[in-house]
């Protein structure tokens, strides 16, 4: 949980001071491939065997936010933040830079929506 500090405009235009903002889902996944391939048409030299390493990230998460403490303090029902390119209330991320090493999941929704998505 995270508060935007100061004013804020929400996607539907209204202004906010103060949200309060809380992932509902937040999944991060890594997938790592090693690939070898020998191409014995090439015969037996070095340039007849290739080997390959890739990797991709990616993060989902879906925020809520009230409009600020005592809203969510009070058990007031959140807001679902939604993205406005393309209108959804899932935000889709596939690169994070190094600071977000280390990171849990939520942390990393959290950090990203208010760097990136709030900005």
């Amino acid at each position: 949980m995270f508060t935007k500090v100061g004013s804020w405009t929400d996607p539907q235009g209204t202004t906010h001071t103060d949200a309060v903002f809380e992932p509902s889902h937040s999944h991060y996944s890594t997938n790592t491939s090693d690939e070898f391939s020998f191409r014995i048409e090439d015969g037996d030299l070095g340039t007849s065997k290739s080997e390959s390493r890739s990797s991709s990230i990616h993060l989902r998460y879906r925020m809520y936010y009230w409009t600020n403490q005592l809203a969510r303090d009070n058990g007031l029902a959140p807001y679902v933040l939604t993205a406005t390119d393309p209108f959804n209330d899932w935000f889709e991320v596939d690169s994070l830079d190094a600071t977000y090493d280390g990171l849990t999941a939520v942390e990393k929704a959290e950090k990203h929506c208010a760097e990136v998505t709030l900005i």
